[in-house]
C-alpha cells in the first residue's frame, strides 16, 4: 500500500503545483487563518483548493476488514463571463474495496462534478450542473462497468461565524459493457454545518447519506453521524488546510461498514 499512497502523494502534489501556476496565489497569513477557513468551506468560491482524502471504513459487515479510499478531490474554479463562473470538481478514487474474493487495491470510478454558479459573492451562493462517472476501474470491488449521468445541486449560506449548506446528487448508470453487474440510482446528500473559531480552527459535521434505490429493501440507506475538525495553516506560505473527522454509520447496509475515520489534507490556493 505504500507505493500506492507515494504516487497519490506525488500525483496531488503535481496537481497543487500546476494549480499554483495557473491560480494568482497568494501566501499564508495567520491573520487570515479564519476567512480562509471559511473560503475553503464553500464548494462554488472562487478559490482553487486540491483536497488529498484518506478514508478508513471498518467494523459492521465487514468484520475484521477495512476499506481505504484514497481521493483526489481537486476544486477548479474557472469564469465563464457575463457574471458566471464554472466549478469543476473532479474524484480521482484509490481504493482497496474487496470483491468477492480478496481485497485488492485500484482505482474506482472517476467522476465528475460541474457547478454553474453566479460569479458574484453573497450571503447565500447556489450551483447546478451536471454529474458524470466514468467506467475508469481497475479493482473488481469498486467497479460499476458503466457510464454514470445525474444531476448536482449544492446551496451555501454563510452567517457569522457558521458556513452552512449541503451538496446534492443523483447518479444513474446506463451503456453497460459488463453485463452481470447490477444498473446503479445512487442519491447522496452531503449537508454541512461548520461552526468557525479563531486562528482558523472549525468545528465539522459534514455527514455523507446515501440511498441506493437498486438494492433490496431494507438495504438502501446509509446513515452517519459525527463530528470533525479542520485547522486552516501554512508550510513554507503555503496555505494548508487539515481535517479528521470521524462518523458511525447508525443505518448501513447488511454488509456495509460502520466506522468511518476521514482524514484530509488540502492545498489552497486563495486568489488576491
Amino acid at each position: 500500500m505504500r507505493r500506492h499512497v507515494i504516487a497519490a502523494l506525488r500525483l496531488s502534489t503535481s496537481i497543487a503545483m500546476l494549480a499554483s501556476a495557473t491560480a494568482i496565489a497568494q501566501e499564508y497569513h495567520p491573520s487570515e487563518a479564519t476567512e480562509l477557513a471559511k473560503a475553503s468551506q464553500n464548494p462554488v468560491g472562487d478559490m482553487v483548493s486540491v483536497p488529498l482524502q484518506v478514508n478508513f471504513l471498518s467494523g459492521g459487515g465487514l468484520g475484521d476488514g477495512t476499506i481505504y479510499a484514497l481521493n483526489l478531490q481537486p476544486v477548479l474554479p474557472l469564469s465563464i463571463g457575463q457574471g458566471w463562473n464554472v466549478i469543476a470538481r473532479p474524484i480521482v478514487p484509490y481504493t482497496n474495496a474487496p470483491d468477492a474474493r480478496d481485497g485488492a487495491y485500484g482505482l474506482g470510478d472517476i467522476q465528475l462534478q460541474l457547478f454553474f454558479a453566479p460569479a458574484q459573492s453573497a450571503d447565500v451562493m447556489w450551483g447546478v450542473g451536471p454529474f458524470f462517472s466514468f467506467p475508469t476501474a481497475t479493482n473488481d470491488g469498486a467497479r460499476t462497468g458503466a457510464w454514470g449521468l445525474g444531476p448536482a445541486l449544492v446551496g451555501v449560506r454563510q452567517s457569522g461565524a457558521f458556513v452552512l449548506g449541503a451538496l446534492l446528487t443523483h447518479l444513474w448508470t446506463f451503456a453497460d459493457y459488463e453485463n452481470e453487474l447490477p444498473n446503479i440510482s445512487l442519491l447522496t446528500l452531503q449537508p454541512f454545518i461548520n461552526f468557525n473559531f479563531s486562528d482558523g480552527w472549525a468545528l465539522n459535521f459534514s455527514p455523507i447519506l446515501t440511498g441506493n434505490w437498486t438494492a433490496p429493501d431494507g438495504e438502501q440507506y446509509t446513515i452517519p453521524l459525527g463530528l470533525g475538525f479542520t485547522k486552516v495553516t501554512g508550510v513554507a506560505g503555503q496555505p494548508l488546510s487539515l481535517s479528521a473527522h470521524y462518523y458511525r454509520n447508525v443505518v448501513h447496509p447488511e454488509d456495509g461498514g460502520t466506522d468511518n475515520l476521514r482524514l484530509q489534507l488540502t492545498f489552497l490556493f486563495p486568489s488576491r
